[in-house]
């Protein structure tokens, strides 16, 4: 089952039960989120997210920008303006920025060769 520390089981309700990988803390990637200001935004960034920890499962563990402990950066931009990258100097950190909810495949895309590459 990939890097799972155990399996723990969940119970249907029918007798049955559906093995669920646990990871432990130490071995999910830390991703740090950065939010535009939100003075215009086209979309629910926050939703976005949300719907992104969602997918992914327990492979992240999912940073607010100022703790500064993540391996890689999602910039959240609520618009094409993309005051989200203002300060910050690209060339430091992986990172990835989106200005649009229709790139929620982008996200899943990046952060998957984002393992490849730092467990590779």
């Amino acid at each position: 089952m990939g890097n799972a520390s155990f399996v723990i089981f969940l119970s249907r309700g029918d007798g049955s039960n559906l093995p669920i990988p646990f990871i432990e803390e130490m071995d999910k990637k830390r991703i740090g989120i950065k939010y535009c200001g939100g003075c215009n935004p086209t979309y629910e960034r926050v939703e976005l997210v949300k719907k992104v920890q969602f997918l992914t499962g327990e492979r992240f563990h999912f940073l607010h920008f100022d703790q500064k402990d993540f391996e890689g950066l999602l910039l959240i931009q609520g618009c094409e303006r993309a005051c989200a990258m203002e300060n910050l100097n690209p060339k430091e950190i992986p990172h990835l920025s989106i200005t649009k909810e229709s790139e929620l495949k982008k996200i899943i895309n990046w952060l998957d060769r984002f393992v490849e590459k730092t467990d590779g």
